[in-house]
């Protein structure tokens, strides 16, 4: 849809369920999300780890402050965008879901929880060869129940010889 008043255009389209909103004043262009109030799309479709000895760990953390962030061969990385676009934290519960592979440590899984508190999932290895666990996060805003955003990734620990 494209709308035109006195020199400024605005135009809707949808892309993967989420409504982008484009407004041209002149030549300035904003691009406005409508609709979103949690984006997990920053985080990557495999969290690996690997090394020679040791217990290996690769984990994916989830905080009430709207941030979240993964954890490879020891190094934290922030993962961008928040995942709180809109709102409060206290307003969505979560459920992660082991697909498939080897268990996961930390929070539960498999139930629905407030985001009240932060939340880490871990695969963890100490034998030698490679573990994975096939994960889906789920977030969903309490007071409708419906699940705004979901993402499916991979936890992935390797002892390498």
């Amino acid at each position: 849809m494209t709308l035109r008043v006195d020199g400024v255009n605005i135009n809707s389209v949808q892309v993967d369920g989420v409504d982008i909103n484009e407004l041209q004043i002149n030549d300035l262009t904003v691009w406005v999300r409508a609709n979103q109030l949690v984006d997990l799309t920053g985080i990557p479709d495999t969290i690996t780890s690997d090394a020679y000895v040791g217990l290996i760990i690769a984990s994916y953390g989830l905080f009430t402050a709207g941030n979240h962030e993964y954890v490879e061969n020891n190094v934290t990385t922030p993962v961008v965008p928040d995942w709180l676009v809109s709102g409060l934290a206290a307003d969505y519960e979560l459920r992660m879901t082991q697909v498939a592979g080897y268990p996961v440590d930390g929070s539960p899984v498999g139930v629905w929880g407030a985001m009240d508190d932060s939340d880490w999932w871990l695969g963890a290895s100490d034998a030698t060869g490679s573990r994975t666990a096939t994960m889906l996060l789920e977030v969903r805003l309490i007071s409708t129940l419906e699940v705004t955003a979901s993402k499916n990734f991979v936890l992935e620990t390797t002892v390498l010889t």
